[in-house]
């Protein structure tokens, strides 16, 4: 159809370059990651990223999510993983957060939860996970580690905006 309309408009012309973007593909999408630590404040006990307070260098939990944006709406080969490196009873957790451009919602994908304590290995999910919403578009997405409490105490890392909106 844009080609009928084009055409007759350039018939005069010599040359003709079309630009026409190829579609991401499952083998062609866009790969991003995000990293976020959080640390228990020595002065007032409560969590937050690391990087507010001044002086500590303990981490309490460290989470990261690879991913790649397949579509505008959807994220697929999503793996965390989650470290507790805070020995103090809580389990941690690691999930993907994607902000929802026209509703400015966030939808939770792909959680893996660290009940192993503070010295075990960091918790990798084993099944890449796909997260997808066909009615919104994704706008941005990070990585958020949270401490399990009665009230989870979650952070999230720096946003990654998604390159196919």
């Amino acid at each position: 159809m844009l080609l009928n309309t084009i055409l007759p408009l350039l018939a005069g012309l010599s040359t003709v370059v079309l630009a026409i973007p190829a579609p991401v593909t499952p083998s062609t999408g866009l790969w991003a990651s995000s990293t976020v630590h959080i640390a228990r404040s020595p002065t007032t006990g409560k969590f937050a990223k690391r990087a507010e307070f001044s002086g500590v260098n303990k981490d309490a939990v460290q989470a990261d999510c690879q991913w790649r944006w397949l579509r505008s709406y959807q994220v697929d080969q999503l793996h965390c993983t989650v470290k507790d490196k805070k020995c103090d009873a809580h389990e941690v957790y690691a999930e993907l957060e994607l902000y929802i451009m026209s509703t400015v919602a966030t939808k939770k994908c792909g959680r893996i939860k660290n009940a192993s304590g503070c010295h075990a290995d960091p918790v990798r999910d084993g099944v890449a996970r796909v997260c997808t919403n066909s009615d919104f578009n994704y706008a941005k997405a990070r990585v958020r580690a949270c401490v399990d409490k009665a009230s989870d105490e979650c952070f999230g890392g720096n946003w990654v905006d998604n390159p196919l909106t």
